[in-house]
């Protein structure tokens, strides 16, 4: 009897103990959550340092209270019912315990949501003073920053980014109207080119922003819609009227800055419109650089067609034209205008230099201006006095065409040696151009006064032999030698070429 009364004693007692135990437990945690409860934050923290820290069981309640209340803090903060102050203070205490005890808790989590919600209050304050003052771009992007979480602001600002954007499209329509009616259709279309760069972006949930290259159709406000439509419409009368006037740069640029803005979601009509005119453009090109070349075959006027083309369109970047004007050229290739003294002459006189004068002055005319020295040819002399061509058959130089061209060009001009000749010319000089001996061009006569040049174009169509006859020297005799004498020419011919 004596032993049973002894034990039930006893498991009283241990229950009793541990009774006291976990009230004592429970009352430091209600102290603990009180204090935490009330901002009492200095005594929460003391709490858990003395009371708490080292009990697991305790620790994790205390930790999914922390949580708990710091998430209801930041939800009341979104909201708007709750203060920062009180969400800032609490997280200090969570931080401090995290430091004192090495505890983990979401607490760094949680502040990085805070902060994103303090901006994005910050935003819409300053998208409404914005919105009032008629700043709408800006106010649009203000709105667009601000976040879900911001519970108290995030619905109305989706409103307020469309407000923004509705009053500045219609006031950008009203500004590009006004350079329509005035037929200015080109800062009408830069206008709302320009504005649909400055609207907020929308995207699709399943569309990686990261991966759009330009603004799309899809989830364009009604503004936004109405402003690429706006687009579109002066896009397309912009085009017709430019096609109209042949102005086809036009066509290219405008066409370009809707590529920009719309990426794949330009009209067809305008698509269809940008390569017609690509196509006219091509054969406008080539109808004037045929005409430049015309029937004396002027290389160097069509290839300048392709050269003013090549550089007006470069920045434009479009390959299709690019490479047209490239394989246009090359096509021109064979008219290339040679040189005439790069041929093998079949007959060459004594008294006549073809190419490679080694006179600098001769290379140069009266007025200074210098030829290729390769392309000259002038008449000449021995060393004895009267040693110079008397006759034409004694100064002439002869090349076999063979009927392969079609014009035949250079310059005369008095060469520049000629001004240490202050004796007066009194035998004329002689310049005269046959085919197949034929009489084909006869200059005029050079003389001490003469300061003009005089340019070449003879027709040698048709022309087998060519033969070119100069004559007109005059002498000085040599410092060096009595008896021996300087001959130089009254007249070159110089950058004589063929054309086919």
């Amino acid at each position: 009897m004596k032993k049973t009364i002894a034990k039930m004693l006893c498991v009283f007692l241990i229950g009793l103990i541990a009774c006291c135990f976990f009230t004592a437990c429970s009352s430091t945690l209600e102290k603990f959550e009180d204090a935490f409860k009330n901002g009492d934050y200095d005594k929460a923290i003391e709490l858990y340092v003395t009371h708490i820290d080292g009990d697991i069981g305790e620790q994790k309640v205390a930790i999914l209270f922390m949580e708990e209340y710091l998430s209801n803090a930041l939800k009341s903060y979104a909201s708007g019912k709750g203060k920062a102050i009180t969400y800032k203070n609490a997280a200090y205490a969570v931080e401090k315990i995290e430091r004192s005890t090495k505890i983990n808790t979401d607490v760094d989590t949680m502040n990085e949501r805070f902060e994103k919600i303090k901006k994005s209050k910050f935003q819409y304050k300053k998208g409404k003073k914005l919105l009032s003052s008629g700043k709408w771009v800006k106010a649009m992007h203000a709105f667009a920053k601000i976040v879900t979480d911001d519970t108290e602001n995030y619905k109305d600002s989706r409103k307020k980014v469309d407000e923004a954007e509705k009053k500045y499209v219609d006031s950008i329509i009203e500004k590009a109207d006004m350079f329509v009616k005035d037929g200015d259709y080109e800062n009408a279309i830069a206008t709302v080119s320009d504005a649909t760069h400055k609207l907020p972006r929308r995207y699709s949930k399943e569309t990686d922003p990261k991966k759009i290259q330009s603004i799309t159709y899809y989830g364009l406000s009604s503004a936004g819609k109405e402003l690429h439509d706006y687009l579109d419409s002066k896009t397309e009368e912009w085009m017709e009227i430019s096609y109209k006037s042949k102005e086809y740069k036009n066509i290219f640029k405008t066409y370009q800055a809707a590529v920009n803005i719309e990426g794949e979601n330009v009209p067809d009509k305008i698509n269809d419109a940008y390569k017609a005119s690509i196509t006219e453009y091509l054969k406008d090109v080539d109808s004037r650089a045929e005409e430049a070349f015309g029937e004396s075959k002027d290389y160097e006027a069509a290839m300048q067609v392709y050269k003013d083309e090549l550089a007006d369109t470069e920045e434009l970047g479009i390959d299709e034209i690019k490479s047209h004007l490239e394989e246009k050229k090359e096509s021109y290739s064979d008219y290339i205008p040679i040189n005439l003294t790069t041929l093998e002459y079949t007959q060459k006189t004594e008294y006549l230099d073809v190419g490679n004068d080694n006179n600098s002055d001769n290379n140069k005319d009266v007025n200074g201006k210098s030829y290729n020295n390769e392309s000259i040819i002038m008449p000449t002399g021995g060393w004895l006095a009267g040693e110079r061509a008397s006759t034409e058959d004694e100064a002439y130089v002869m090349y076999n065409l063979n009927y392969q061209y079609s014009t035949l060009t250079g310059v005369l001009y008095r060469p520049y040696t000629s001004l240490s000749d202050t004796h007066e010319w009194k035998k004329p000089t002689v310049v005269k151009i046959y085919g197949d001996n034929q009489l084909l061009y006869e200059g005029p006569n050079i003389t001490n006064e003469t300061y003009d040049t005089y340019d070449i174009s003879v027709d040698v169509s048709g022309v087998r032999n060519l033969k070119i006859v100069m004559m007109g020297t005059w002498v000085s005799e040599d410092s060096g030698w009595i008896g021996i004498y300087d001959y130089h020419p009254k007249v070159c011919m110089g950058e004589v070429k063929l054309q086919k």
